[in-house]
């Protein structure tokens, strides 16, 4: 009885998700124990309700009724879960920082990213996901939002970040991002927190 319970919750938490949400094992660690998730999960993944994305992360697909198909997984929120799932830190690096936040057109076929975990890649057809180990003050102290702009800051170079770039990134911030980045930014390179003070004030 107990086992069917467990079952019907995590169903019900699930139909009540958005559509193309990520889920791992241990997002419903209050609803039931380990294996009984891991067979729930098998079961609605073979009823269509789940989709497995990578091992031990599963999505509920979101239909696109235009290309009568399936909306792919974002990488970023892959990307995102893995990390959760793990307790790692990590913020979007280079190309991938630049792209998320609007700075660059390109996509890249890596999505990188700084992590205080370990050296890991994950193969995410068409996209390979990367994580790089990083010194921890690249990435405690400072908001999500405050490390990908440095992050993109650093990627676009030294001399290198246009007025255009500044504008975007000012207006793409919310008076609270900014807030945040002009604080923490001071820990940053002198050069990044002249970029900072720029796209700030």
């Amino acid at each position: 009885m107990a086992r069917s319970k467990y079952m019907k919750d995590i169903e019900q938490r699930i139909a009540d998700s958005d559509y193309g949400q990520l889920f791992v094992y241990s997002d419903f660690a209050d609803l039931a124990p380990n294996d009984t998730t891991r067979k729930a999960f098998s079961r609605l993944e073979d009823q269509g309700v789940l989709r497995r994305v990578l091992r031990g992360v599963y999505d509920k697909p979101r239909y696109i009724e235009r290309i009568k198909d399936y909306a792919a997984p974002d990488p970023d929120m892959v990307a995102q879960k893995i990390a959760s799932k793990f307790g790692w830190n990590i913020t979007p690096n280079g190309v991938t920082a630049l792209n998320i936040l609007g700075l660059s057109t390109q996509v890249p076929n890596v999505f990188e990213y700084v992590s205080d975990g370990p050296y890991r890649s994950f193969e995410l057809e068409p996209y390979e996901l990367r994580f790089k180990h990083t010194a921890n003050r690249e990435l405690n102290g400072f908001s999500p939002t405050s490390a990908m702009v440095i992050q993109a800051i650093r990627a676009l170079g030294e001399g290198n970040v246009k007025r255009a770039d500044i504008e975007h990134l000012s207006k793409r911030l919310t008076e609270h991002d900014k807030e945040l980045l002009f604080d923490e930014g001071r820990r940053a390179a002198v050069w990044v927190y002249d970029v900072i003070r720029q796209i700030c004030c």
